[in-house]
């Protein structure tokens, strides 16, 4: 997945933006200013008002990054998990998604089933790749 991508120079992230009128204006103020990137994640539960919004611009002008939450690495999981981010969104393609944090909530790094899920998480990540979606793990 040596893909290379261009991130756009301004971006607004949405962690901890929860009210539905704060996220659309804040989106809508920054998009019309000229940032051209958002960053969301399926923990933050701002998806889908940021889907409403992005419904307002062009899809090529906004890159959109979203994040799988650490509730749902494993293979099947990692799949539903972007598949309900596409919906929330409103997208048929995320520019980037990302793990979020590398294993399962509530396990030790180090737990071995922790190990097998991660891998599980990364052949879903190639699986959504080689359907089309550009992917970056963090």
């Amino acid at each position: 997945m040596a893909e290379r991508l261009s991130l756009p120079l301004l971006g607004v992230g949405t962690y901890k933006l929860k009210d539905t009128q704060l996220v659309k204006d804040i989106l809508s103020a920054a998009l019309d200013s000229g940032y051209s990137l958002i960053d969301t994640a399926a923990v933050y539960k701002n998806e889908h008002t940021i889907g409403e919004v992005l419904n307002n611009y062009s899809y090529r002008t906004v890159f959109v990054t979203s994040k799988l939450a650490p509730r749902d690495h494993g293979y099947e999981n990692t799949l539903r998990a972007c598949q309900r981010s596409l919906e929330a969104l409103k997208r048929a393609h995320l520019d980037a998604y990302l793990v979020h944090w590398p294993g399962v909530a509530g396990r030790p790094r180090e737990d071995l089933g922790n190990v097998a899920a991660r891998r599980e998480t990364w052949l879903a990540m190639e699986e959504l790749y080689r359907l089309g979606m550009p992917l970056r793990g963090v």
